[in-house]
């Protein structure tokens, strides 16, 4: 873990997706708690950062974490945060998909 240690002590992002990558493969091989401490790693560095697709990203990652937990309050707590910043987020690729609106509150269209 010593090159994960210097890429955060340069602010490196590339550093920090490798620490995202490594808490996915973590999750993977079913270490959800070493995945969560890699994700939280990576959202204090991001946070730190001001970067905020990163945050979401991370953040996320957090929630689709802690719902694998089955602790499910926190999970769509984290995963609103991420959707929130990804809507503010002005870098490019960092999208968020608004959920439909439900049959009942949707408006015709004509044509």
């Amino acid at each position: 873990m010593l090159a994960l240690e210097l890429f955060g002590e340069l602010g490196s992002h590339a550093g920090q997706r490798t620490r995202q990558h490594l808490a996915r493969m973590s999750a993977a091989q079913g270490s959800y708690q070493q995945a969560l401490d890699h994700a939280h790693q990576s959202l204090d560095h991001y946070r730190a950062a001001d970067d905020r697709a990163g945050q979401s990203a991370a953040l996320n990652h957090i929630g689709w974490l802690r719902a694998q937990l089955g602790d499910h309050h926190h999970a769509l707590a984290h995963c609103r945060q991420a959707l929130l910043l990804a809507q503010e987020a002005t870098e490019p690729g960092c999208a968020a998909v608004k959920p439909p609106a439900s049959p009942a509150s949707a408006t015709p269209t004509t044509r």
